[in-house]
């Protein structure tokens, strides 16, 4: 089978969520025999005029290089895509000129009533070619040994915005002859042309519980979800197919759907790795203004946003008074020019360190050695560090969020997952009591981290194994 998969969190700065999410799938298809295709935004210059005189097989593996780059880099927001060529810093007028033909295209681009991607006909990327790019070794860019090929489809999420915001326009046009099937790992306001099955994966309503969670609009997002009706889809949880059914009640006539409970985050080979550190006599070797010793600190794995209440975690945290016995609180979200960062700053004192966000390595070892995990957000469509924490056996307290909860329904999970209200006086309760249990358990360090990774590695071989089976079942539905 031949699947064009079309992710756009992986082309973002930090991979989160969806993000975690496409890769988990990619893998199982890989796995299950799939050939795999990734359509991405982004048609970097396929040379410049001195380039252009060079051997096609030398532009073409610079051309590689190039769209590999962008997606090992990532984008903040793909409407803001980097720093200006120099050319255009220094001169004003070249700025004007780009800015002026960048609008005509744009309002050109508005006039038309559909927007169209044929796979046959946009730049594609052969990564089965015999030259190997050092990027394909680069931790974040990993999942690229399941793909084979890469179609650079300029403007696509652009242009898949634009026509959801016009009241009379049609959804945007995939062409995938060659394909058997394409995969959005997130709702996207498209159609699939011909015999080519179209499967979509929602994640959650966000945007429609909770206005501060996203710069998207109420009006394009409920597009998407509309969109995803006439498609197959593939939920991540029941309390999001449930709400999906409630908003649009008519959704499963003529289509199939299915829900998928996917693998934990955290990479079993750094996880393995990190055995060649003893860290009960070494402090662990993270970029920080402290020293962050096993079984010490407390950790917040989310992003920095309202909807992850990271405020009330250190709240919670101070008011405990935990920081007077040598414990911290760790966060790995990266701080954004906003004033709910702004508050953050504020409000978190010496004993808090936001490391902002970290790789994969740094990730295993912190949650191999934490004493404990917090997670208050409001509102998940999954939640993926609660699953991460029980996976590998670290009490985590939750906000009562419905994904969480069902979380915590599977396996042995209730043991380590505590779910408590979000107001500051029952979190900082359940943050000291938590704490001091974990302090009094975990008598030897290098038993405590033995018994996570066994944990973990059996875990997540049973969550992934299961999760293959069911995307294979998906994908095989005529």
């Amino acid at each position: 089978m031949k699947v064009a998969i079309v992710s756009y969190d992986l082309q973002q700065k930090e991979h989160r969520g969806i993000a975690v999410f496409s890769k988990a799938l990619i893998r199982a298809l890989q796995e299950a025999g799939a050939e795999i295709a990734l359509i991405i935004d982004g048609d970097p210059p396929a040379h410049s005029r001195n380039e252009r005189h060079l051997d096609k097989h030398i532009r073409r593996e610079v051309y590689m290089s190039r769209v590999l780059d962008i997606l090992h880099d990532g984008y903040q927001s793909l409407f803001s895509r980097g720093p200006r060529p120099i050319v255009t810093q220094k001169y004003r007028i070249l700025r004007i000129l780009l800015s002026f033909f960048g609008s005509l295209s744009y309002f050109c681009d508005l006039s038309r009533r559909r927007f169209v991607v044929d796979l046959a006909r946009i730049p594609c990327v052969d990564l089965s070619s015999n030259i190997k790019s050092p990027y394909l070794r680069m931790p974040r860019l990993a999942y690229m040994s399941c793909i084979s090929r890469i179609f650079c489809a300029r403007y696509f999420y652009l242009n898949h915005y634009r026509a959801g915001s016009r009241k009379r326009s049609l959804p945007i046009k995939i062409i995938a002859s060659d394909y058997d099937l394409v995969i959005s790992t997130s709702p996207l306001n498209a159609e699939v042309s011909g015999n080519t099955r179209f499967l979509q994966v929602i994640h959650d309503l966000i945007p429609l519980e909770y206005v501060p969670a996203s710069g998207e609009s109420s009006y394009l997002f409920s597009h998407r979800l509309i969109s995803a009706k006439k498609s197959d889809r593939m939920y991540v949880s029941k309390c999001t197919e449930m709400k999906y059914n409630q908003l649009l009640p008519n959704a499963n006539v003529g289509t199939h759907s299915a829900v998928v409970f996917q693998p934990p985050s955290i990479d079993t080979q750094f996880l393995l790795i990190s055995s060649v550190v003893d860290h009960s006599e070494a402090h662990m070797n993270i970029h920080c203004n402290a020293k962050l010793a096993p079984y010490r600190y407390i950790l917040f794995n989310a992003s920095v946003d309202p909807r992850k209440n990271l405020l009330l975690a250190i709240g919670a945290f101070k008011n405990s008074g935990l920081s007077q016995i040598g414990i911290s609180l760790v966060v790995t979200g990266m701080l954004k020019k906003d004033d709910y960062s702004t508050s953050v700053l504020s409000e978190a004192d010496s004993a808090v360190h936001i490391l902002g966000f970290v790789s994969e390595a740094v990730k295993a070892d912190l949650y191999l050695n934490t004493l404990c995990t917090v997670n208050p957000s409001f509102v998940e469509g999954f939640g993926i560090p609660v699953l991460d924490s029980a996976c590998i056996g670290s009490q985590t307290l939750a906000s009562p969020c419905e994904s969480h909860i069902e979380i915590s329904e599977h396996y042995d999970f209730k043991e380590y997952i505590s779910i408590c209200d979000t107001n500051l006086p029952e979190w900082t309760s359940a943050i000291h009591r938590i704490a001091h249990d974990e302090l009094k358990r975990i008598k030897l360090v290098h038993q405590e981290r033995n018994h996570r990774k066994e944990r973990y590695c059996e875990l997540e071989s049973q969550i992934r194994n299961a999760f293959m089976k069911s995307v294979v079942d998906v994908i095989s539905r005529d």
